[in-house]
């Protein structure tokens, strides 16, 4: 129902980078390509020491956000679909990742596990966006915009 326009390139930024996999793991034939801007992961709160795990926990009981109840499910959807070796769809796959941000040991295991996103995907490269912190989109709309174009023309030539 509504879903005759075939597939389409679709980018997300953090935890909408998560999503965005969700749907594409799901429905491969939805997907042309994706773009994923400093994708959340589900192991990235594991590398917070633990007094920054029990105060992200507690941030997010008392300012509950609109994905509070959803994110469980997709957290656990997103280790059990990794889990079975899914592998990304045969299309292009481009994770951007921040430059700088957090603790300096955080961001290097963050960027580490988008590192391997791109390497789990047929058609994946990583890119460290100079100059920018989590929000990149913000920092550098210009690599966001470029590299959805990108991505979508390199779709276009291989019939995506």
């Amino acid at each position: 129902t509504g879903l005759a326009a075939g597939s389409c390139v679709l980018a997300g930024h953090s935890w909408g980078g998560m999503l965005v996999q969700l749907l594409a793991f799901r429905r491969p034939d939805l997907v042309a390509g994706l773009v994923l801007v400093d994708p959340g992961h589900e192991e990235l709160e594991s590398a917070l020491p633990l007094p920054a795990q029990w105060g992200w926990r507690v941030i997010n009981a008392v300012f509950p956000d609109e994905l509070h109840d959803d994110a469980p499910v997709t957290l656990a959807a997103m280790r059990e679909l990794r889990a079975a070796a899914k592998p990304f769809p045969d299309v292009p796959v481009v994770v951007l990742s921040a430059a700088r941000g957090f603790p300096r040991r955080f961001r290097a295991h963050w960027t580490r596990l988008q590192a391997a996103l791109a390497a789990a995907a047929p058609q994946g490269r990583h890119v460290i966006v100079d100059g920018t912190g989590h929000n990149i989109p913000r920092d550098r709309p210009d690599a966001v915009a470029d590299t959805i174009l990108a991505v979508a023309a390199q779709a276009r030539a291989s019939g995506g």
